[in-house]
């Protein structure tokens, strides 16, 4: 009984461990983002100047308000799903606590129910947690639909302003594409906010 006692609670405490989900969105984003707008010269080609210019995806994720709107939808549903798992971890902490307090009083009959009953809920938490904080959980999912809208309008406010500009490459700083960037060159990102606060359609702006 001891040694299972043990691990119920090296379980409880793996699972506080695992308390804080960190959904990132800006591995997803900089996949989006990291990319150069080619074919944006003229039928010449390279007979043309180059032109450059780059955008931050950070600065942009935080002061787009579709953004920041998708990112508070997100951590409201995270965090309902978080209640709901310190309710479970509670339920068992309380479940573990009376076993081991009633264990010398229990028949070898009631100690197998108790331990039973804290192994179902143990695995019904576990379910839980990966069900909506596994690699592909629920958590990732949401992510997804909330915010593939969201990078298909920045995509298509860069494409905007690059062919407005005549910009043969646009680079994310924020995703450390960019290893050398010269004063001139211009820092597109007001004018990536502007397109989007303005409103783009999913067409790439046409």
């Amino acid at each position: 009984m001891g040694a299972w006692f043990s691990r119920a609670n090296r379980t409880i405490s793996q699972l506080d461990k695992e308390e804080k989900v960190k959904v990132r969105r800006v591995a997803a984003l900089l996949a989006v983002l990291t990319f150069a707008l080619v074919g944006l010269t003229a039928s010449s080609g390279y007979s043309q100047n180059i032109k450059l210019g780059y955008i931050d995806s950070q600065r942009i994720m935080a002061e787009f308000k579709e953004a920041q709107d998708a990112q508070k939808k997100l951590d409201d549903i995270v965090q309902q799903w978080r209640q709901e798992r310190d309710q479970m971890q509670q339920q068992l902490q309380e479940l573990q606590d009376q076993y081991q307090k009633q264990s010398l009083l229990l028949s070898e009959e009631r100690k197998r129910e108790r331990e039973q009953e804290i192994q179902n809920l143990m695995a019904k938490l576990y379910e839980f947690d990966n069900q909506k904080f596994g690699a592909q959980g629920e958590v990732y999912k949401k992510q997804a639909e909330l915010f593939e809208p969201v990078y298909q309008k920045i995509r298509d406010a860069i494409a905007k302003v690059g062919k407005d500009g005549n910009f043969t490459y646009i680079f994310d700083v924020a995703g450390g594409a960019v290893v050398y960037k010269a004063p001139n060159q211009p820092d597109l990102t007001d004018e990536v906010l502007n397109v989007l606060n303005k409103g783009v359609s999913s067409s790439g702006g046409k």
